[in-house]
Parts: structure tokens; sequence; C-alpha cells
């Protein structure tokens, strides 16, 4: 999962695929890919490109090692507020993921193939 200001990409694996799912403020989170992790990485990472920006790149990078402010750490479980570790920008990304979670799973359980339709 990667995160920036006004958008987010990740991949996800569930029962033996790879799915690419991307979102941003104001639009619906979309299925990007289903296929090879490189493949879905790949169009996770062009969704990013395409909606945001240089600067945003820029003003991340201070979040890299700058470490999860209070108000992050309120929103995350306490498994995550445990890791003395966390940074600004991991801290963002598990906040997106958990605000996203239930986007996510339906994208990805209307697009996976059933055991019935296997049979």
């Amino acid at each position: 999962m990667a995160t920036g200001f006004t958008a987010w990409g990740g991949i996800f694996w569930f029962e033996g695929q790879w799915y690419a799912v991307g979102g941003r403020k104001g639009t619906k989170t979309r299925l990007l890919g289903i296929g090879e992790r490189s493949v879905c990485l790949a169009q996770a990472d062009d969704w990013l490109n395409a909606h945001e920006t240089d600067e945003s790149a820029f003003k991340t990078r201070g979040w890299l090692s700058q470490p999860a402010t209070d108000k992050q750490l309120q929103y995350l479980s306490p498994a995550a507020r445990s890791d003395y570790g966390l940074t600004r920008y991991k801290a963002s990304a598990l906040m997106t993921f958990t605000f996203n979670k239930r986007e996510i799973r339906s994208l990805i359980m209307a697009a996976a193939p059933t055991s019935r339709e296997a049979a």
C-alpha cells in the first residue's frame, strides 16, 4: 500500500491472485488490474503517478523518517500504536487501508473467481 496526499494505491493477494486497487479523494475506489504481482505493482504505481504531483512526493519525503503524530495514533489499532518505529508515512498508509478496507474487499470479492465457477 502506498499513499499520497490525494491518492493511494495498493496490491492485495487473495486466493492465489494479485489485485491492484487505487483510490483518490472525491472518486470511487477502482480495481486497476488482476494478475502477476509485478504487473499489479506497476498498475498501482501508474495510478499514483497519474494522480499525485511531484510536489506531494517532495512533501512526503519528510514523512518517511518522522514519527507518527498523536492524532494519527488515535486512528490506529493497539498493535500498530505499539510499533515504536512507526513513521508518519507508514501510519498514513495504515489509516488509508483501514478507511478503505471495505471497498477494497468488495472490489476484490466481485472480481475474484468463485470455487463454483471452477467446478
